[in-house]
């Protein structure tokens, strides 16, 4: 099966080196975002592997996902959404293969290693409205055909200007209403490296908090305030040292009368 990549990086100087410390081991597109005026586009081969290089002015992680659709073979059966600190484990291409070709669903959520060895939390066999919040962005994969027509909502993601997260909950989300399996499967996909800290968490702050109750409004137009009472109480010890669980609740609450569909 033909596999590609889609690596979203910034200001990156040298895409060949970047390739190789990811473990890359299949076709590759690189949005790199960076210091330019206008978008530039270069194809190389590295290890007979065919990787674009789209140099881009525009930010945003969902910027960055969607331009890196426009630029997928229209011959790809699979690709992987990726962050550039991550490390692939060498087997991957066979291993991503076998699974889509033993199962028939759209997608397929592999499971990630953390910067501290732990693996990520289990999911189940499918996903759903409820346990998509247990996957990573960096472990999704989805056969092409399935979501040529899918983009992610560019409001939301780090380096939108608007909301700082959720932009792959509610990719995920989208996919779902619109009738796609989405399966999981146990074969540990990546690697996350510890290579820099992270240029948006500072913690379950209030932009977090509003973030996340406007991600469920997108995500729930009429069951949004479930979603935030649960976090709400779910999360109490990971904030209660920076505010109370109504300012919390108030937050999230903030954050969906926010979202404007």
């Amino acid at each position: 099966m033909k596999i590609e990549v889609l690596v979203a990086t910034m200001y990156n100087k040298n895409i060949r080196k970047l390739y190789k410390e990811m473990n890359l081991k299949t076709d590759a597109i690189f949005i790199n975002q960076c210091k330019c005026s206008l978008e530039s586009y270069e194809e190389i081969k590295i290890d007979e592997h065919v990787v674009k290089i789209i140099s881009s002015p525009e930010r945003g992680i969902s910027k960055s996902r969607n331009k890196a659709l426009q630029f997928v073979d229209p011959n790809t059966d699979i690709i992987i959404f990726t962050d550039d600190d991550i490390h692939f484990f060498e087997d991957y291409p066979k291993k991503v293969s076998e699974a889509y070709l033993k199962n028939n669903s759209d997608g397929i959520v592999f499971n990630i290693r953390k910067p501290n060895g732990k693996l990520n939390k289990k999911i189940g066999k499918k996903l759903n409205q409820i346990n998509l919040f247990r996957a990573s962005s960096v472990s999704l994969t989805f056969r092409f055909r399935s979501i040529q027509s899918f983009r992610f909502d560019e409001d939301f993601g780090t380096g939108s200007g608007k909301y700082i997260l959720g932009e792959e909950n509610i990719f995920v989300s989208d996919c779902l209403k619109r009738g796609l399996n989405i399966a999981s499967d146990a074969y540990v996909l990546c690697q996350i490296e510890n290579k820099r800290p992270s240029t948006w968490y500072q913690g379950m702050n209030d932009a977090f908090l509003l973030a996340k109750g406007a991600s469920f409004k997108r995500m729930h137009k009429y069951l949004y305030f479930l979603f935030n009472f649960d976090f709400a109480i779910r999360k109490h010890q990971e904030y209660k040292k920076n505010m109370s669980f109504f300012k919390a609740l108030k937050n999230l609450f903030t954050g969906s009368f926010s979202y404007n569909s």
